[in-house]
């Protein structure tokens, strides 16, 4: 606030100028005066709406970061708006399913297990 707008403000009814001119000069100064806080009262409100959308965003940020490093491995992120826009969480399997698919695939020649001899209560008994 100006000194002028303060003295105008503080200034009492007894104390208020006789002429007509001068107290529309003082309404004048007021209403400006009112206008201009107004304005600054609503930009900052929209500031304080900005960034509270902000801290939720980063909230929620954190707390997809919290289930996905804390949370159980079995479970996966189901509903879509617990997902973030971008996918930002989604890398890591869209990367897995890039190897998957890119990977050449290998033949192992098959083998047949020999067949071993039972082993006996004799045998044993010989062995100790």
């Amino acid at each position: 606030m100006d000194v002028l707008d303060i003295s105008v403000m503080t200034q009492s009814a007894n104390t208020l100028p006789d002429d007509i001119t001068q107290l529309k000069g003082i309404i004048t100064e007021q209403v400006l005066s009112i206008n201009k806080y107004e304005a600054e009262f609503a930009r900052h409100r929209e500031e304080l709406t900005h960034k509270n959308a902000q801290i939720e965003r980063l909230e929620e940020i954190v707390r997809l970061l919290k289930h996905h490093r804390f949370g159980r491995k079995s479970e996966a992120v189901k509903s879509n708006d617990q997902q973030l826009p971008l996918g930002i969480f989604n890398e890591a399997e869209t990367e897995t399913v890039k190897v998957t698919e890119e990977l050449p695939s290998v033949t192992v020649k098959s083998y047949r297990r020999r067949a071993t001899s039972p082993i006996s209560c004799s045998t044993i008994a010989n062995n100790s």
